[in-house]
């Protein structure tokens, strides 16, 4: 999303580009740069170039120091380094107005992306490490890395087939986001990104990962598990920004996720919503979102379709789904039994009797009814 930028910046763009045109600047200018400035002397500029802004003037605002670049009678005035700054829109007093007004803006955008990011209900979800690589350094620092995602693979089985689309990290790591290592989303972290003992970054393959595992009982566990192999699968406790299905909602593709306050688990088996209050708690989720006409997220949608597949894999297995519904929708076993048409609620195989497994109770009979209405 492009910002519009001020009238002095504008101005400013535009007198860098003049100095430019009459051969100052130097040679260390990129077409970047140059690009970047002709749009800012347009008067606009991309978040990108916004979230880029307030740390390379603080980094570069000594150069105002240097008699060319701030004295108009020194014989090498305009140095690059005035001309550097202008091209950002920076005054050519190198006052700190710039830097602040790409501040805000970026303190604007994190805020947004953090009240998007709340709103979220946090997934995990389980991927083969690959190329992972534990070693161990001379000072006896013990470091793991490898990809902990990799686009377009899919996680471990699902009901629905997962895949990460290039990009999808993009924006939450520009965040920074306050990422943990733990093992098996609990415990103390053995590394952080907050501290630097945890970098993520996206490339063209996928999330690679680097931690400094903390020296501790657990952190040395985890080492050697992970070194002999053991432990190879990694989960991820993030929020899912944008996502795209196919029509029969079989496939689902993330293209936006974030992973701010959000983990990454060495995990010993693959994460899904097991327990029955959790798992309570999905269909419950997932009823009130039908209902409002809102898009399932991958857990409620997880939950459904396995106990679906439990009603579906045969009569023999009727029972038990009539039962874990009862049981996640609350409803009593021991009620009165209606007979149902088969028009209106078919829940028995084809090919089987007539006369068999007709009758189910009545208020599940209801609750399948109406939550599907």
């Amino acid at each position: 999303m492009p910002f519009d930028v001020p009238d002095y910046m504008q101005a400013n763009a535009t007198r860098g580009l003049k100095y430019l045109d009459e051969g100052f600047g130097g040679d260390g200018l990129t077409d970047a740069t140059k690009r970047e400035a002709r749009d800012i002397a347009s008067g606009s500029v991309s978040e990108n170039k916004v979230r880029k802004m307030a740390p390379w003037f603080a980094r570069h605002q000594v150069d105002g120091e240097a008699p060319k670049n701030n004295n108009p009678s020194d014989s090498q005035y305009p140095g690059a380094g005035l001309v550097a700054w202008l091209l950002w829109g920076g005054d050519s007093n190198f006052s700190d107005r710039a830097q602040n007004w790409a501040q805000s803006k970026i303190d604007a955008l994190d805020a947004e992306a953090n009240s998007r990011s709340k709103m979220k209900k946090i997934e995990h979800r389980t991927y083969t490490v690959q190329d992972v690589e534990a070693r161990q350094a001379e000072d006896g620092t013990m470091r793991l890395s490898g990809y902990a995602a990799v686009f377009n693979d899919a996680s471990v089985p699902l009901p629905f087939i997962e895949r990460i689309a290039p990009g999808a990290f993009r924006k939450t790591l520009t965040e920074t986001p306050d990422v943990r290592l733990l093992i098996n989303h609990a415990g103390l972290p053995l590394a952080r990104t907050k501290n630097g003992t945890l970098t993520l970054t996206e490339d063209e393959r996928g999330l690679f990962m680097q931690a400094e595992i903390a020296d501790t009982s657990e952190g040395r566990d985890l080492y050697k598990l992970i070194e002999r192999g053991d432990m190879d699968q990694m989960s991820f406790a993030f929020r899912v920004i944008r996502q795209k299905w196919n029509e029969d909602r079989s496939v689902r593709i993330l293209t936006e996720v974030s992973l701010a306050d959000g983990d990454v688990s060495v995990v010993t088996y693959p994460a899904y919503p097991t327990t029955t209050v959790e798992a309570r708690e999905r269909l419950m989720q997932a009823i009130e979102s039908l209902k409002e006409g809102r898009a399932l997220d991958g857990e409620s949608t997880l939950v459904i379709n396995t106990i679906l597949e439990k009603v579906s894999e045969s009569f023999d297995s009727l029972e038990e789904g009539k039962s874990m519904l009862e049981v996640l929708l609350g409803l009593d076993t021991l009620t009165p039994t209606v007979e149902v048409e088969p028009a209106e609620v078919e829940l028995m195989p084809t090919g089987m009797p007539a006369t068999a497994g007709r009758s189910i109770s009545l208020r599940l009979a209801q609750a399948i009814i109406n939550n599907t209405k």
